[in-house]
Formats: C-alpha cells, sequence, structure tokens
C-alpha cells in the first residue's frame, strides 16, 4: 500500500513521509487495522463500534469499496481494493496525524473520561426493537421517492424535432461527490445532459 500512496506520489502525502507510518503500511491491512486500534481504541470490545462509526463519517465511500470489492468488473480498468485496504489506510493515517499533533503521550479512547457517557452499539442492539407501523411508513416513504421519479421520468415525451440531441444522458444523486462528476462531463463536453435527484444516502 505504501508504494501507491507515497512512492509514486509527485508530491508528499503526509503522514505517510513519516517513516513509522511507511513501516506500519507495508504490513498486510488486516495487521495494520490491529496495530491501530490498539492504539487508538484500546479496548477491543470497542474495535467493532469504533469502525462502524468511522465508516458511517462518509457515506457511500465506504459502500462503494465494497461493491467494487465483490464485483471488479465494475470498473472499466479493475483494482485491487477492498474494505480492508481502505480501512488500514484511513486508520494508518488517523494514527500518525494523532501521533504528530498529541505525541507519544496520546490519550487513548478507552482512558478518555467522557467514554462512560458514549453509548455503546451493544446495548442499543439488545434493545432495538423498531414498531411494525414504523418499518411500514418507513418503507412507503421511500417507494413514494422511487415511484415518484420513474413516474416523471416516464411523462416527459420528447420534442418530436430536437434542436440540440445530447450525446448523453446521466442521471445523478444530489450529492456533492456526484455534483462534481456532473460540473465536470458538462465542462467536458456541453452535448451531455445531466440530471440530478435527491435520494437516501446509502452505506
Amino acid at each position: 500500500m505504501s508504494g501507491v500512496l507515497s512512492h509514486d506520489s509527485l508530491i508528499p502525502l503526509y503522514p505517510f513521509t513519516d517513516q513509522d507510518s511507511l513501516e506500519l503500511l507495508n504490513q498486510p491491512p488486516e495487521q495494520v487495522i490491529t496495530t491501530c486500534l490498539q492504539k487508538i481504541v484500546g479496548f477491543e470490545p470497542l474495535y467493532e463500534q469504533y469502525l462502524l462509526e468511522m465508516l458511517l463519517a462518509h457515506p457511500g465511500w465506504s459502500g462503494m469499496v465494497r461493491v467494487l470489492e465483490e464485483n471488479p468488473k465494475a470498473l472499466l480498468e479493475p483494482r485491487d481494493i477492498s474494505l480492508a485496504h481502505m480501512i488500514a489506510v484511513e486508520l494508518a493515517i488517523e494514527w500518525g496525524i494523532l501521533r504528530h499533533k498529541r505525541g507519544d503521550t496520546f490519550t487513548n479512547v478507552v482512558n478518555t473520561p467522557e467514554l462512560c457517557e458514549v453509548p455503546l452499539l451493544a446495548d442499543y442492539e439488545k434493545d432495538l426493537n423498531i414498531p411494525l407501523p414504523l418499518k411500514v411508513w418507513h418503507e412507503a416513504m421511500e417507494y413514494s421517492l422511487h415511484y415518484e421519479l420513474l413516474a416523471a421520468l416516464k411523462a416527459q415525451d420528447a420534442p418530436a424535432k430536437p434542436l440540440n440531441v445530447p450525446v448523453a444522458q446521466a442521471l445523478f444523486c444530489i450529492d456533492d461527490r456526484e455534483c462534481s462528476v456532473r460540473r465536470y462531463l458538462e465542462a467536458a463536453n456541453p452535448a451531455i445532459e445531466t440530471f440530478w435527484r435527491g435520494w437516501f444516502f446509502r452505506n
């Protein structure tokens, strides 16, 4: 991992310029994850919750990586990428920055005084009981959004003699990440037409 992230880069990528970080990333992803969790969290029962909250901090990206891991042919040029790689790199970056900012006296999660006030994932799952009406209303709301969009697309009739026929059309979610792709496509080729629609962000 370190070769791609630092050796092949034209600019220095901190903290991968640090020797300790480079040595860490030369290990297998699973070992990197375990090492970083031991240093950052320090208590194994909290590892799962820490990783979950870390992945939920950027919804969509972790889900996309997982999809590409399971279906590499989804890319025109397949990449050797996995969710374990993504987690390992992110944890290595986090640990490198913490070590730089806080030094070796960094207080890990298990030793923070506010830990007792943080709701634990295990307690949440144990007490989780979603009422059936709430589930039904939630699924009905999602279905209505899907139906509304598909019905609107179907109802729009193309003009009999269009003056400017686009070379391609693309539909995107209203999302900062996808909006940048929309702007790039439209700037690269004005004949490309893009549309957007608000969806739920799924991880």
